[in-house]
């Protein structure tokens, strides 16, 4: 499975930091990237939509920086997991949408998606020891009564109500 070149962008110019350098947009100096940086691109934005007819969660959103063939094995194996059933999935390069059945609750599911990014940033790190890494942005969910909650191991959550 290849990996990524960089992780994150540069949020001053919107360009990928590459060895810890980004390019000036403007005068196409390279330089050394600022401190403040997004998940963007190579980032894939996943998303997963419960479907079932008494959902315990809605929508959860998060970023990964991974491959996508890598978040694809890694989905397959919540599959394998019983965690949730697809019914839907559509994929690209930089984005996955998982329209999916599941009986987990909440707090169960961020956690089982915390632990899919873990297990993901160390398949990352055996693949290439020498590709700086960054934190992922945690996972936001809705679903279940309004308001703001804290998940599993710092995960923050925004919950709505659902009807």
């Amino acid at each position: 499975m290849a990996s990524s070149t960089y992780d994150a962008w540069d949020a001053r110019y919107n360009r990928p930091i590459v060895g810890g350098r980004v390019t000036n947009p403007t005068t196409g100096v390279v330089e050394q990237a600022g401190t403040m940086f997004v998940a963007g691109p190579p980032s894939i934005e996943a998303i997963w939509v419960n479907l079932s007819a008494s959902p315990r969660w809605q929508t959860i959103v998060t970023s990964l920086n991974c491959p996508i063939d890598d978040a694809l094995c890694q989905i397959a194996s919540h599959i394998q997991q019983g965690i949730y059933s697809i019914v839907s999935l559509n994929a690209s390069a930089y984005s996955l949408k998982i329209m999916c059945k599941s009986e987990q609750s909440l707090e169960e599911m961020l956690q089982s998606i915390q632990t899919l990014k873990v297990q993901l940033n160390e398949d990352q790190d055996h693949e290439d020891e020498t590709s700086p890494t960054h934190e992922d942005a945690p996972p936001v969910a809705s679903g279940g009564e309004g308001g703001a909650s804290s998940g599993p191991a710092g995960v923050e959550e925004e919950v709505n109500s659902s009807v």
